[in-house]
């Protein structure tokens, strides 16, 4: 119930007085759930102001169907909200108010639902059906690299999906070339609630290969809104990226290789062109977690400093006193005035012995890159400088 007391009337019921603004008294006295108010003769812009909102607040004043019982069990002392307003009360001119309770509760706007999680979304990957997500963005990283967000269709219930891909496995995208089906798997960049992010090595047609890449070749034909087929997850390696149980904070982190587990305290990636994607995904994954003791190593291989891809993301996880980042280059121009720090030439035994940890039972390395890279510069070297073979693994 809104009430107006002007000066010149009583403020108490049945109780004539000089005029005079309400007091701490009058309020505490009052009814919980009625509102007084008393405005100074002398109209200002505030209290014209303040009139105005009075009567916007009129039908939120509950006036009946209450509890005496739960108004004064729920509602909070008259005292400590005339208290409060002391400087409100100095600034309005001569203004006294005091709002019921529950009007300022009902006049409260809806709280905000919280934003969903990520780890408590629906999953859009099926293992067994291939599903078509459109194409909602495109940059080119570099003249052959692009990355491509794709987005996820809402679930049966309206909500955003995750893309739901384990630490360490793939998917599989599926596209048409020259009238045929060209596939291929891809770990992603990263991804969110509704999108999933690729950076894709885009092969142009060269004289040993006249047609190109065919699925990157239809990759970069792709307009926004055209859709690609994915499938997955896929792969043999999963990583648990959590931390131990605290009753036994020295346990290793592990990996599992078709569903076997094993237990690492060192992990060397080494990574050639666009085979930085998986060691990235891993990489950046068990560092999210400050918890875990694990020391990482990353090694990638171009053919020149502009080729490196991912240089923003591998300088952020580089602050991480856990890895260690470091990048060779087969060529690089002698008149190429951009400074350089890192290597030049191919992989050796020499670079793996000082780029990489040290062979031993808690240490394992991975690989992704060209056969040549894997077959003829790591794999051989690894195994010369003591790295048993069931410690050398390939994404």
């Amino acid at each position: 119930m809104l009430s107006h007391y002007p000066r010149d009337e009583t403020f108490e019921h049945g109780a004539s007085h000089a005029p005079r603004a309400p007091t701490k008294d009058d309020f505490d006295s009052a009814d919980a759930h009625d509102m007084w108010c008393w405005l100074s003769e002398a109209p200002t812009s505030k209290n014209v102001r303040f009139s105005e909102e009075l009567e916007s607040l009129r039908d939120l004043t509950p006036t009946s169907g209450r509890s005496e019982d739960a108004s004064d069990a729920m509602a909070p002392s008259p005292s400590a909200a005339f208290a409060s307003s002391s400087t409100a009360e100095a600034e309005a001119d001569d203004m006294w108010v005091w709002a019921a309770p529950g009007a300022a509760e009902e006049a409260k706007p809806p709280a905000a639902a919280p934003a969903p999680r990520l780890e408590d979304a629906p999953v859009a990957l099926k293992p067994k059906k291939w599903l078509s997500f459109p194409l909602i963005e495109r940059e080119e990283l570099t003249h052959d690299t692009r990355r491509f967000r794709f987005a996820f269709p809402l679930s049966e219930d309206g909500a955003l999906q995750q893309l739901g891909l384990p630490i360490g496995q793939h998917v599989y995208i599926k596209g048409t070339a020259n009238g045929k089906p060209a596939m291929r798997a891809y770990t992603p960049l990263g991804h969110g609630l509704g999108y999933v992010d690729l950076v894709i090595k885009v092969y142009f047609p060269c004289e040993e290969f006249p047609d190109g890449g065919a699925l990157t070749m239809c990759m970069e034909k792709l307009k926004l809104g055209d859709s690609l087929q994915f499938k997955g997850p896929l792969g043999e390696y999963v990583f648990d990226a959590s931390s131990p149980p605290a009753p036994r904070p020295a346990t290793l982190p592990t990996f599992a290789f078709n569903k076997a587990p094993f237990a690492y305290r060192q992990l060397g990636l080494i990574a050639g062109g666009s085979g930085i994607t998986p060691c990235l995904q891993v990489a950046a994954a068990l560092l999210a977690n400050p918890g875990l003791n694990v020391s990482i190593r990353i090694l990638t291989a171009n053919k020149t400093p502009a080729d490196v891809l991912c240089m923003k993301e591998l300088e952020t996880l580089s602050a991480d006193p856990r890895v260690e980042v470091w990048h060779t280059v087969s060529r690089r121009a002698k008149d190429d005035p951009t400074p350089w720090p890192y290597s030049s030439g191919r992989i050796d035994a020499a670079m793996l012995s000082a780029r990489m940890p040290p062979p031993g039972d808690g240490t394992f390395v991975f690989m992704c890159g060209p056969p040549g890279m894997i077959d003829v510069a790591c794999k051989p070297n690894l195994l010369k400088l003591g790295h048993a073979a069931d410690k050398l693994h390939c994404f």
